[in-house]
């Protein structure tokens, strides 16, 4: 087995989530990036993180690392974004949402943005239930040629769906880019 092969099996093992969840986004993620390549327009954003998640409350908080693409769909200042987070302790979070760009000065972006998706807690922090809101707040610095170097913080919760809502903080550091 290629250990490749290898790695994607104890991904499907230790999260829970299924793999026709993970090959719709990474579908839905190559089309964007191949239809990019025939189009002379910016097809949209991609955004790239690595971080602490549950850094608030834990002692040795898990790395996170995540991967989010914003279409090239703004209405008024409201941008989409589909998205996947995966720690080193296999939690995963696939989420639909929506963010805010404002730009505070020349280069300086502030932007809030807010989430809902599905939560598998893997072998770390169980959240109480499935289906989890995310709030941030994300500050950045605009290059020009459309590259972004941000810092990410936000709040997962369950809303008080489930028996228990314990939920956590992540902090990210992020680099987008357009494409």
């Amino acid at each position: 087995m290629l250990p490749v092969n290898k790695f994607f099996d104890n991904f499907f093992l230790k999260t829970g989530l299924s793999r026709s969840i993970i090959k719709s986004f990474w579908r839905l993620l190559t089309m964007v990036l191949l239809a990019r390549s025939s189009l002379q327009a910016e097809t949209g954003t991609l955004v790239c993180g690595v971080g602490l998640f549950d850094v608030i409350h834990e002692k040795k908080p898990p790395v996170e690392f995540s991967c989010t693409l914003k279409p090239n769909a703004v209405w008024h200042t409201i941008t989409p974004a589909l998205g996947l987070m995966v720690t080193e302790k296999w939690q995963t979070y696939l989420h639909l949402g929506f963010a805010f760009d404002w730009v505070l000065a020349k280069k300086i972006v502030f932007s809030p943005n807010f989430a809902a998706g599905w939560y598998q807690k893997g072998q770390g922090k169980d959240l109480g239930f499935p289906l989890e809101f995310r709030s941030g707040i994300e500050l950045g610095w605009a290059f020009s040629g459309g590259g972004r170097l941000a810092l990410h913080f936000y709040h997962l919760s369950n809303a008080s769906l489930g028996t228990i809502n314990p939920g956590s903080e992540s902090l990210v550091l992020i680099f987008s880019q357009r494409i």
